[in-house]
């Protein structure tokens, strides 16, 4: 069985769990576990580049998404607080905006943001299509079918606990940004509330409550269009429903 390395280097900052596309099987539950309350207020933005900052983390690279990140309605301040944490304490890190892209003008927003603030766009390639029209539908990886669900031996973590490393959203740090979605619906609590506390063990820790539960975790997954989900999913998502 694979084990993935957990990545330390690298953060998402889940802005938002708005969104204007709302794709079936969605990493981050936007469409599958509606969210309006759960934008990541700008003190919490703050407090990560000042902790960030006192113990002299050494982040690789910092992505911005969501849902789709220029929806939160503090976008160009949290930008502006990016820009500035990288030229005045980390010039060597990549800060990143993780957009759908989907329309003339959210593109026309990122290239001013990007303009003013020097961050990087990350424009998903499956998106553009839509975005000129023909209605092409994405095909994702379904989260919501959980390995034991299915009788499939999951791994601990995945691609994504290598390749983007863990997130911050409104409720706390979490070892990957499909962790932290899915805590609102099963209730995982966060890993720890500093930066200075990460750490591996913490992370895989968090792996072996999350893992059991993802569809990323299942190994050799294809990408599929329609919505997806197994039972544990289904009965969590309409708890989840009920309370919201």
């Amino acid at each position: 069985m694979k084990t993935w390395t957990p990545n330390l280097l690298q953060i998402e900052l889940c802005l938002t769990y708005r969104c204007n596309v709302l794709c079936n099987n969605c990493s981050n539950l936007c469409t599958q576990a509606p969210c309006p309350y759960g934008d990541l207020p700008v003190e919490k933005v703050n407090e990560f580049f000042a902790q960030s900052v006192s113990c002299k983390h050494p982040w690789k690279k910092i992505t911005l998404h969501g849902g789709e990140p220029i929806l939160h309605k503090d976008i160009e301040t949290i930008c502006g607080m990016a820009a500035i944490y990288k030229d005045k304490h980390n010039p060597t890190v990549i800060i990143s905006l993780l957009s759908n892209g989907c329309c003339d003008k959210t593109l026309e927003r990122l290239d001013d943001l990007k303009e003013r603030y020097h961050v990087e766009l990350g424009i998903s390639e499956k998106v553009r299509s839509n975005r000129r029209g023909d209605g092409t539908p994405i095909p994702y990886i379904p989260v919501n079918e959980s390995p034991e669900d299915i009788g499939i031996e999951h791994d601990n973590g995945c691609f994504q606990t290598s390749e983007c490393g863990i997130c911050l959203n409104y409720l706390g740090y979490f070892e990957c940004s499909p962790a932290a979605a899915a805590a609102r619906v099963f209730g995982y609590k966060p890993l720890k509330s500093t930066v200075e506390g990460l750490s591996i063990a913490a992370m895989q820790k968090g792996f072996k409550e999350h893992c059991k539960h993802c569809g990323f975790s299942a190994p050799n997954r294809p990408r599929v269009i329609a919505q997806s989900s197994t039972k544990t999913w289904e009965k969590a998502l309409e708890k989840y429903k009920c309370r919201t």
